[in-house]
């Protein structure tokens, strides 16, 4: 079959995606593809007596359907259902790679601060000392309200989330991106997509003929999860770091508790214990059960937020 797969982020098993190879002709600044309610726009230029070979996706075509429709019969010709091993290196990674739990780019992440907690119950203690001071009250509960709603203001997400999900075991690295919107891949790397309320909702994927490896999918209000192949030659032991600067680790035997460590520093070895605060819980929650497992956060990730979760781990250096 064709290559690469659409993964719904709760499923496991991939809704393939049809990548058909197209010649296209100039003159023209842009041509419309449409798939159903999918759309894939090229753009150019492309002068007159140009032509160029480029690889084009659409959601829910199969190499047995027919050719996508397409505004400008004399700039677009079909070549055929493209073939390459995108479905074979999905299917190869281990399952764990393809299974654990995505992160999300949507909404708030509060912090809860002690301070909050504190000004609740004092709040608390005010109103029944003044209950029948109705005055009182609302300018004790307004001013707990305000307090305790601060930090769910300050407190905003990324741009995108990624984790680099690792099997210890194979030496397999994935790239596990969230981003919402828009998600601009590399179909040279990319595995699978996902898409949540995938029926909802036109899909637009744009391609400049300049960077025709480059494609940027976009979905208005909804969050893309794209897999991606990992770092070529990164490796997380006990005895050297070789994944990049890590600011907040914690690891776990295989029959025990997160214990922090860190910060690990690329090039050197895992750092002792420390005290710290417990890990992410939707991190946490993909570590599968009777297997040793190192999380952390990525120091500096470029404006991300970007996490690793390395299932195999083991505190034993090589």
């Amino acid at each position: 079959m064709i290559a690469f797969a659409l993964a719904l982020a709760a499923v496991l098993d991939p809704v393939l995606v049809g990548v058909a190879e197209l010649e296209v002709s100039g003159p023209f600044e842009h041509v419309v593809l449409i798939s159903g309610s999918a759309l894939t726009v090229l753009h150019g230029p492309l002068a007159a007596g140009e032509s160029r070979r480029v690889d084009v996706p659409f959601v829910g075509w199969e190499r047995t359907a027919a050719p996508p429709q397409h505004e400008a019969e004399h700039a677009v010709r079909f070549l055929g259902w493209s073939e390459d091993d995108r479905e074979e290196r999905w299917r190869a990674l281990p399952r764990g790679l393809r299974g654990r739990p995505t992160p999300t780019s949507a909404g708030f992440f509060p912090r809860t601060r002690t301070g909050g907690l504190v000004t609740l119950v004092a709040a608390g203690l005010a109103v029944l000392l003044v209950r029948r001071r109705s005055r009182a009250v609302l300018a004790i509960g307004a001013v707990a309200a305000t307090v305790l709603g601060m930090p769910f203001v300050v407190s905003l997400p990324a741009s995108a989330v990624f984790v680099l999900e690792g099997d210890a075991a194979s030496g397999t690295w994935v790239r596990v991106e969230a981003r919402r919107g828009e998600c601009a891949v590399d179909s040279r790397t990319l595995l699978a997509v996902a898409l949540d309320r995938p029926s909802r909702g036109a899909l637009e994927t744009s391609i400049d003929l300049a960077e025709p490896e480059r494609w940027t999918l976009r979905a208005p209000g909804r969050q893309w999860i794209a897999w991606r192949a990992g770092p070529a030659g990164g490796e997380l032991t006990a005895s050297e770091n070789r994944l990049g600067d890590l600011d907040r680790v914690w690891v776990r035997s295989a029959g025990g508790f997160f214990e922090a460590r860190g910060p690990w520093p690329e090039g050197t070895a895992l750092p002792p214990l420390r005290a710290s605060d417990p890990p992410p819980g939707w991190l946490a929650a993909g570590s599968p059960p009777g297997a040793g497992v190192l999380l952390a956060r990525f120091a500096d990730p470029a404006g991300e937020a970007g996490w690793v979760r390395l299932v195999g781990f083991t505190t034993e250096s090589r």
